[in-house]
């Protein structure tokens, strides 16, 4: 039941951050989003059984590089390999519009790999965090 709402989890978090992040396009809408935030769920929820099997320490440091490690190679596959189901493109980080003030464009991302990269890594410590705070 644990892993179930971890899967779900997740997903709903990757669902928010491909909706989130300019850069990052569903050409086949959100059947394709859900499809591949299984795919990085399952990596995330099978994570602590990876570093085990490899000896790696199951702390934060572990789980960042090895999710991090996965979860790009995951990412390129979903890019290079399955071309049209989840796209990545030129993105950047910023330049929302609020009521009271608008935020500049921090950080552009000019090519797919820098927004590849920038997934991975931003993902994956959000869902150590989340995982973190969802234990008993």
């Amino acid at each position: 039941m644990k892993n179930i709402f971890r899967l779900v989890l997740y997903t709903l978090l990757f669902f928010t951050f491909v909706g989130l992040m300019p850069g990052i396009d569903a050409k086949n809408g959100p059947v394709a989003v859900i499809l591949a935030g299984l795919g990085f769920s399952l990596i995330m929820v099978f994570i602590g059984a990876i570093l085990g099997f490899f000896k790696f320490p199951k702390n934060f440091w572990g789980k960042f590089l090895i999710g991090s490690l996965m979860s790009l190679l995951y990412f390129a596959f979903l890019h290079f390999v399955l071309v049209g189901f989840i796209q990545f493109g030129p993105g950047y980080i910023g330049g929302s519009d609020f009521i009271i003030f608008t935020l500049p464009k921090l950080v552009v991302l000019a090519d797919p790999i820098a927004v590849l990269i920038f997934s991975a890594i931003t993902l994956v410590l959000c869902s150590i965090i989340l995982g973190n705070l969802s234990e008993e």
